[in-house]
C-alpha cells in the first residue's frame, strides 16, 4: 500500500509553504546523517513555518486516509475510522529500535506508515527464530490484544519507521463495534502463521500456536442455558448425561434457541472446542473472502479436514483442518443440515474409522474428535427425502438433546434478561441497572419467534437507545426478523434517489410548500363565500388534496405525512420550548384506538356536515386536526400526533401497507454491527426518527413517513428503499399488528356505511333530525358486523391460530387490499368529477363568471377504472387468504369469506 507522505498533506494545507519543506527537508536530511530523527512537521513547527495545530490535523488525515486504505478496516463507517485516528498516535522511529519485546505485556496494535518491521520469536531452546517482516500499510501485535496473554514474539524496526500506534481500549472498542473486523484479525494471523511455517524448524509449533489462538477465539461467551424451569432442567440433565459419555450428539431446536451453548456445555473433557458454521459457506475464520472462487464443497472440506500444499493452483500453503486442530477435543457443527452431500459423507467415514485425508492428500491422518452437531432443521424429514446422509444421521443421531422454544419457559425470561443486561453492560460499557415492570411484561406478552437471539438483539438494542439506567417500554422493539425471499429492487443504487434523502432541505421544502396551501383553506373556509361553488377551498380539500394523499400512499407509501406541515410544526414547537414529556403508557396502548376512532369520525362528519359541500366545516376540521397537532408537539416528545393519534396519518400508514415502495434496513448490519442505533437516538448529523422506530424494527410501512432522518444519519449505510410488489409486506408476515387490525375494521365499517350513502339506501334517514345519532349508530354497526364477519371466518377457517383473537387478524389482514381498492376507487370518483371544476369554481369566487372552463369523466369511464381498481384489490386479498391458508389452516377454501366481501364490495359500486 502506498502511503501518502506528510509533506503532501502538508502542501494540500499551506500551498505557500513549499519552500519552507524543502528547507525542512535540507535539516531533517542533515539531522539524519548525524543519527537524530525528527519529522518533517516537527521541523517546520519548531522554525516557526506552520502552527502546531495544523501539523496535527495533518497527522490526523494522514492517520485516517492510512487506516481507510487497509483492508481489514474496509467494514468501520468512516465516522468510526475518524475516531479511531483522531485518538491513536504518531511514532517515529530509528533503525533498529525495539518496538516491544517477547512477553511484554500489550497496550498497543501498530500500523507501518514507512519503513519496516521485523517479527521474531525465541524458541524454547534460546534460538532467535525470524517469523515475518512487514512492510507499508500492514498491522501487528494484535494477538496479546485480543487474547490477553504476552506478546508473543519481538517487534524491531529494520529501518527508520514510521507508525501509527492504536491504544488497547481503542482497539477494544472498534472490534466490539465491528465483529467482522475480529474475524479479519483471525485471518491475517493464520496466514502470517503459516507463512512462517518454513523458518520454525518443528512445524508443530506453528498448529500448536494456530491451535491456541483459534480455540481462544472461538470461545463466544461463557456457555449457559438459564432458568429453572422444569424444561430448562431437563435439559440440563441431559447434558450431563452427555457429558459423561464420549458419543457423538446431535442438538436441535428452533432458530434462535441456545443450540450452540448446549454443545459446549457438553464438552468438559478440557480439550481444545473449535465451533465451525456450516450454514454460513465460509472457512473458520469467519472470512468468506478468504475462500472466494471455490467451491462449496472445497471450502468446507477444507475447512472441516484441511487441504495439501498444493491442491488448489490459486492458494499458497497448506490448509490445516479443524479435526486436525482439535485433536482429543470436540468441533461442534452448527446447521449440520447445510453440509454438502460430499461433506456428509466425508464426515461420516471419520466418524466410522477415526482417519481422514485433507483434500488433495492421499496419507491419512488420525484424530480423535467428537461431534457436536447442531440443527434447526426437521434433519429427519431432509433424510426421508434424500437431502440429508442416513449413514451420518445414524452416526451423529444416537444421542439428541431437543431445546425448548422460548414462548414454552416463559418463567425464565426475567432470568435470562438480567443476564444480557449484565453481558451487555460488560461490553458496551454501559451501567444499565434493570427494566421497568411494564417492559417486563412487554416482554413476557410476546411470543419470541426468533427464540434467545431475538430476545438478545432486543435487549442489545434497547440499551443501546435508553438514555437513563432502566428500561422502559418504549425502548423495547418487539418484531421478529424480516421474511427472507421477498422480491424488492433498491432504489438507493441510483444516486439521484439517494441524494433526495441526503439533502438537508428534503423534506422541509415540501413542508415550506404544503403550508400555504393549508393555510388558505382555512382562511377561505371561515371567511370566504359559503356558497359551495364559489368557494375553491373545497376543491382543493376534497377534489385534489384528499384523493392525492389516498392514491399517493398507493406509490410512495406514507410520504405525505413527511410533506404535510402540521406534525413536523408542533415537532419543532416541542424542540424549541416545549415540555417534551414521554409519552405515556396509555397513549402508546390505546393511541391506535383514538386513531380509528378519529378515522371513523372523520366520515362521520362528512356525511353529517356535509363538510364537501361546506366551507366553514371543511376548515374547522383542517384547524382542529392543526391544532391538535401543535398542542400534541408542545406537550409531548418527538412526533406523538403523527405516530400514536393523528387519524390521517393512521389512515395514509393503512393504506401504506399496499404500497409499492417501503424503506427498510440491513436487519443483520442493525444487530451486529450497529451498537449506538443512531437512526433511532439521533446524533450530531440530526435527529432520530420521529415517530420512535428506526428501520431496524419496520416490517410494514405503518410508522415511516419516509422522513429520510435514518438515511442521513446512519453510520453504516443499513436503510434500502425497495421497490416491492404491492401488498408484499401483507402475505409475507407472520406477525399482524394490532394497529392494522384495528385501523382496518374501523376504516371497512366506514366504507360499507358511504357504500349505502353512495346507493341511496340511506336518504330516507339522512333528512331526520337525528341524523347526526343514527349514522353514528350506523358507523358503528358496521364496523362491528366487520369484526363479528371476521371473528367467524377466522375461526372458522384459521382454528390452528394462537393469536389471542382466534384468528380474526389473519382475516382482516386478507381483506386489507381489498379496502385499499375502495378507499382509491371512492376518491378517485371525487377527483374525477369535482376535480375539473376548479377553474369554474375560482372564477366565480373572483367574479370572473365568464369563466367556465370545467371538465369530468364520464360516469361509464369512472364505473371502469373502480371496477378494475377493485377487481386489482380482490386478487391481491384472495392471493394474501391462499397463502394464509397454506400457513395457518388446513382448509384450503380459507379464500371464500374473502371472495364472499370482495363481491359485496363490487356491487356497492355497480349499484351507484
Amino acid at each position: 500500500m502506498n502511503i501518502t507522505p506528510l509533506g503532501q498533506y502538508l502542501l494540500r494545507e499551506l500551498p505557500e509553504a513549499r519552500h519552507y519543506l524543502q528547507k525542512a527537508l535540507d535539516i531533517q536530511s542533515a539531522l539524519s546523517a548525524k543519527g537524530a530523527h525528527r519529522i518533517i512537521g516537527v521541523i517546520m513547527t519548531e522554525n516557526g513555518w506552520i502552527s502546531e495545530r495544523i501539523l496535527q490535523r495533518c497527522l490526523l488525515r494522514q492517520r485516517e486516509d492510512c487506516l481507510r486504505d487497509i483492508a481489514l478496516f474496509e467494514p468501520i463507517p468512516v465516522s468510526s475510522l475518524q475516531a479511531i485516528a483522531s485518538q491513536s498516535l504518531h511514532l517515529v522511529l530509528p533503525i533498529d529500535a525495539v518496538i516491544f519485546r517477547q512477553h511484554d505485556k500489550g497496550d498497543s496494535y501498530f500500523i507501518i506508515v514507512s519503513g519496516s518491521v521485523a517479527l521474531s520469536r525465541t524458541s524454547e531452546s534460546g534460538q532467535e527464530v525470524p517469523t515475518a517482516v512487514l512492510g507499508p500499510g500492514e498491522g501487528f501485535g494484535e494477538l496479546a490484544l485480543l487474547t490477553g496473554a504476552d506478546r508473543a514474539s519481538t517487534a524491531m524496526t529494520k529501518e527508520r519507521t514510521v507508525l501509527i500506534s492504536v491504544p488497547k481500549p481503542v482497539f477494544d472498542s472498534m472490534l466490539a463495534a465491528n465483529p467482522s473486523v475480529m474475524q479479519g484479525f483471525i485471518r491475517v494471523l493464520a496466514e502470517r502463521l503459516m507463512k512462517g511455517s518454513d523458518r520454525i524448524a518443528n512445524a508443530k509449533a506453528i498448529e500448536d500456536a494456530y491451535r491456541s489462538f483459534i480455540s481462544e477465539q472461538n470461545s463466544r461467551h461463557n456457555p449457559k442455558i438459564l432458568g429453572s424451569t422444569a424444561a430448562v432442567r431437563e435439559v440440563l440433565a441431559e447434558i450431563d448425561k452427555a457429558a459423561g459419555e464420549d458419543g457423538h450428539v446431535l442438538v436441535h431446536g428452533e432458530a434462535g434457541t441456545e443450540l450452540w451453548d448446549a454443545a459446549a456445555l457438553i464438552h468438559r473433557n478440557g480439550g481444545s472446542l473449535f465451533t465451525y458454521d456450516a450454514g454460513a459457506s465460509v472457512d473458520f475464520s469467519g472470512q468468506g473472502s478468504y475462500e472466494k472462487g471455490l467451491s462449496l464443497d472445497m471450502i468446507q472440506i477444507s475447512a472441516l479436514f484441511g487441504r495439501s500444499k498444493d491442491s488448489v493452483p490459486s492458494r499458497v500453503g497448506r490448509r490445516i483442518g479443524l479435526f486436525q486442530l482439535a485433536d482429543n477435543g470436540a468441533v461442534i457443527v452448527e446447521n449440520i443440515d447445510a453440509l454438502t452431500a460430499a461433506a456428509q459423507e466425508m464426515l461420516a467415514d471419520y466418524l466410522l474409522s477415526g482417519t481422514f485425508c485433507a483434500f488433495g492428500d492421499a496419507a491419512p491422518l488420525s484424530a480423535r474428535v467428537r461431534v457436536l452437531a447442531t440443527t434447526h432443521a426437521d434433519i429427519e424429514m431432509l433424510a426421508a427425502q434424500g437431502k440429508f446422509s442416513q449413514r451420518l444421521l445414524g452416526l451423529i443421531g444416537a444421542t439428541r438433546i431437543m431445546l425448548p422454544q422460548l414462548r414454552l419457559r416463559k418463567k425464565d425470561i426475567r432470568e435470562t434478561v438480567e443476564h444480557y443486561i449484565h453481558r451487555y453492560n460488560r461490553q458496551l460499557g454501559l451501567t444499565i441497572e434493570g427494566f421497568e415492570e411494564d417492559a417486563y411484561k412487554a416482554i413476557m406478552a410476546y411470543d419470541w419467534p426468533g427464540n434467545h437471539d431475538e430476545l438478545a438483539s432486543a435487549i442489545r438494542r434497547a440499551m443501546s437507545i435508553c438514555q437513563g439506567c432502566t428500561l422502559a417500554p418504549e425502548h423495547i422493539f418487539l418484531s421478529p426478523p424480516p421474511v427472507s425471499g421477498q422480491i424488492a429492487f433498491d432504489l438507493f443504487s441510483y444516486d439521484r434517489i439517494k441524494n433526495l434523502f441526503l439533502n438537508k432541505k428534503f423534506p422541509v421544502a415540501l413542508q415550506l410548500s404544503a403550508l400555504p396551501g393549508i393555510a388558505l383553506i382555512i382562511l377561505l373556509g371561515f371567511f370566504g363565500s359559503q356558497d359551495p361553488n364559489r368557494n375553491v377551498a373545497l376543491v382543493l380539500t376534497w377534489a385534489f388534496w384528499e384523493p392525492a394523499v389516498v392514491m399517493g400512499s398507493f406509490f410512495l407509501g406514507r410520504s405525505w405525512c413527511s410533506t404535510c406541515p402540521m406534525g413536523p410544526t408542533g415537532y419543532l414547537i416541542g424542540r424549541l420550548f416545549g415540555l417534551n414529556i414521554k409519552v405515556p403508557q396509555i397513549i402508546r396502548t390505546y393511541g391506535i384506538y383514538m386513531t380509528a376512532a378519529g378515522i371513523a369520525s372523520i366520515f362521520w362528519a362528512e356525511s353529517v356536515f356535509d363538510m364537501p359541500h361546506s366551507p366553514k366545516a371543511t376548515a374547522i376540521l383542517v384547524l382542529t386536526i392543526a391544532l391538535s397537532a401543535l398542542i400534541v408537539g408542545y406537550i409531548f416528545e418527538r412526533r406523538t400526533w403523527c405516530r400514536y393519534l393523528c387519524p390521517l396519518g393512521g389512515l395514509v400508514g393503512f393504506l401504506s401497507r399496499c404500497s409499492a415502495v417501503e424503506l427498510r434496513s440491513n436487519y443483520n448490519i442493525c444487530n451486529t454491527n450497529c451498537l449506538k442505533h443512531d437512526c433511532y437516538v439521533g446524533n450530531e448529523k440530526g435527529p432520530g426518527c420521529p415517530l420512535f422506530e428506526g428501520p431496524f424494527s419496520l416490517h410494514s410501512n405503518q410508522n415511516c413517513v419516509l422522513c429520510g432522518n435514518c438515511v442521513k444519519i446512519c453510520p453504516n449505510n443499513s436503510p434500502v428503499f425497495n421497490l416491492r410488489i404491492p401488498a408484499q409486506e401483507l402475505w409475507a408476515s407472520s406477525n399482524f399488528e394490532a394497529s392494522g387490525v384495528i385501523v382496518g375494521a374501523a376504516l371497512m365499517g366506514t366504507q360499507i356505511f358511504r357504500g349505502f350513502e353512495m346507493n341511496g339506501l340511506l336518504h330516507s334517514f339522512e333528512s331526520a333530525a337525528l341524523w347526526w345519532l343514527y349514522a353514528a349508530f350506523l358507523i358503528l354497526g358496521c364496523s362491528g358486523a366487520v369484526v363479528a364477519f371476521a371473528i367467524a371466518a377466522g375461526r372458522r377457517y384459521f382454528p390452528r391460530s394462537e393469536s389471542a383473537d382466534r384468528g380474526m387478524s389473519h382475516f382482516i389482514y386478507c381483506l386489507i387490499p381489498l379496502s385499499v381498492a375502495f378507499e382509491i376507487n371512492f376518491h378517485l370518483a371525487r377527483l374525477l368529477t369535482s376535480g375539473g371544476t376548479i377553474f369554474q369554481v375560482l372564477g366565480r369566487q373572483l367574479g370572473l363568471e365568464g369563466w367556465s372552463l370545467s371538465f369530468a369523466a364520464a360516469p361509464f369511464t369512472i364505473k371502469v377504472f373502480q371496477v378494475l381498481i377493485l377487481l386489482a384489490g380482490s386478487a391481491i386479498s384472495l392471493k394474501i387468504a391462499h397463502t394464509f391458508s397454506e400457513r395457518f389452516s388446513d382448509d384450503r377454501a380459507a379464500y371464500r369469506p374473502a371472495l364472499l366481501f370482495a363481491l359485496f364490495y363490487l356491487i356497492l359500486f355497480l349499484a351507484v
